[in-house]
Formats: structure tokens, C-alpha cells, sequence
């Protein structure tokens, strides 16, 4: 599967990341996010080394993500089947009770666990839906990317 990452960045680097940690967004297409020039970046991976959110707990090894359902329970005070419901996805932080400009934040926490969970299940990302629609988070550091030609 080839994957594209768009940046404003000519080189990702450990100082480029951001929020999400190690994690960058990609798609099985050229998505533009910013308004001014970018630089399109693309990798290939195994269909077997993305898992989607909706299955990760149908893993063997879930509870190896257990410290995230956990942070996540702590973090919005919300039970486990809340938290893992966040974070396969099933259930969103729109739907809850958050102060309405937290909420965005929370989104983005979230996705930041899921893709940490994912990596702690062993796969180098994880397919999510996002306001783009299908999107895959993908630990960077153990991908290689170059220039899109």
C-alpha cells in the first residue's frame, strides 16, 4: 500500500513532529492541509503492518494498549468500555459531555492514543477516520519516506 503525507516541512525530522509525537497523518491519496507551499512524502507498507482502530481489540495482545485505556479513563473520566470505544473509534468526543472548546483537543489526544496502541500492539500504524475521511497514523520513525516525484 502506498501512503502520502503532505508538510509545508521539505524534511520530516524528529524537531518537525508535533502533536501527535511520533505519528504522522497519511492517505492513499495527495491531500493538501495547508495553505501555502508543501512537500508531498510517500512510504509503502504491508497491509499487515497497519491494524484499523476497529480492531484492536480483537487482538491477542490488546492489553499491552491497557496504559491508554487507562490514561484515557483518567483523562475524561470515563469507564473502560468509554475509553476503548474512543479509541477503536466506536464512540466520539462529540457525543460526550466535553466543554465545547476542549473538544477538539480531546479529539486529537485521542488519536494520539489510538496510534500509541496500535504501536504497542506492533503495528507501525493504525487506520482511523478523521474529518478527511480515511486517514492512517504512522509511526514515522519506523517507516522511510521520501519526495513524492
Amino acid at each position: 500500500m502506498q501512503l502520502f503525507h503532505t508538510s509545508p516541512e521539505t524534511e520530516i525530522t524528529p524537531s518537525t513532529l508535533g502533536r501527535f509525537d511520533e505519528f504522522l497523518f497519511f492517505s492513499p491519496t495527495i491531500y493538501v492541509m495547508t495553505a501555502g507551499d508543501y512537500h508531498v512524502f510517500v512510504t509503502s507498507l504491508n497491509d499487515s503492518e497497519i491494524i484499523e482502530a476497529g480492531s484492536l481489540w480483537y487482538q491477542d495482545n490488546w492489553e499491552a494498549a491497557r496504559p491508554f485505556i487507562d490514561e484515557l479513563m483518567g483523562r475524561l473520566s470515563v469507564d473502560e468500555d468509554t475509553a476503548m470505544g474512543l479509541l477503536d473509534g466506536s464512540l466520539s468526543v462529540y457525543d460526550m459531555d466535553i466543554e465545547p472548546e476542549d473538544m477538539a483537543d480531546e479529539d486529537w489526544n485521542v488519536q494520539r492514543l489510538t496510534a500509541r496502541s496500535a504501536k504497542a500492539l506492533g503495528f507501525i500504524g493504525v487506520a482511523v477516520e478523521d474529518e478527511q475521511g480515511a486517514a492512517y497514523m504512522l509511526d514515522v520513525t519506523r517507516i522511510k519516506m521520501e519526495a513524492a516525484k
